[in-house]
C-alpha cells in the first residue's frame, strides 16, 4: 500500500509539473507573440475569452474529481475530449475558423473515447491534446510563412 501512496504522489508531482510547464509556456509565447505585434498579451479580448470559457473548465474538472472519487474515471478522456473540443469551438467566435476546426476534432476525438472501447480514451487524449495542437501549429506556422 505503501508503494501505491508513493506512485500515486509521484505521478501527481509529474502532473503538477507539467501543468506548470504548460502554463509556463502559454504565458511566455503569448507575451512574444504580442511584442511582435505591437500589442499587449492581456487585453480586454484575452480577459473575455478567457472568462467565457472558465464555467466549462470549471465542469471538467468537479466531473473529473467526481468520478475519480467513484473510481469510474473510463469516462474522463471523452469529457476532456468534448469539454476542450466545445472550448476550442467558441474561441472561433473571437478569433477565427482555425479554432472552430480544431474544435470540430475534439469533439469527434471525443465522441470516439465516449462510444468506442475503452481502451481508446487515453489514446485519443494524446491523439487530441498532442496531435491536434501540433498539427494547427504547424498548419499556422506554413500559413504564416506564406503571407
Amino acid at each position: 500500500m505503501a508503494r501505491l501512496r508513493g506512485a500515486v504522489e509521484a505521478a501527481r508531482l509529474q502532473q503538477d509539473g507539467v501543468l506548470l510547464l504548460a502554463v509556463g509556456m502559454l504565458v511566455i509565447t503569448a507575451k512574444i507573440h504580442a511584442r511582435r505585434r505591437g500589442i499587449t498579451a492581456w487585453n480586454s479580448l484575452a480577459t473575455r475569452m478567457f472568462a467565457s470559457q472558465l464555467p466549462l473548465a470549471i465542469a471538467g474538472a468537479l466531473l473529473t474529481v467526481g468520478l475519480a472519487l467513484e473510481r469510474q474515471v473510463s469516462f474522463v478522456p471523452a469529457i476532456w475530449l468534448l469539454l476542450y473540443g466545445v472550448i476550442e469551438f467558441s474561441f472561433s467566435y473571437f478569433s477565427g475558423r482555425d479554432h472552430q476546426v480544431v474544435g470540430i476534432g475534439f469533439l469527434g476525438l471525443g465522441a470516439a473515447a465516449l462510444f468506442g472501447p475503452g481502451t481508446w480514451g487515453l489514446p485519443l487524449l494524446g491523439v487530441g491534446f498532442g496531435g491536434l495542437h501540433i498539427a494547427l501549429g504547424t498548419f499556422r506556422m506554413v500559413r504564416g510563412k506564406a503571407k
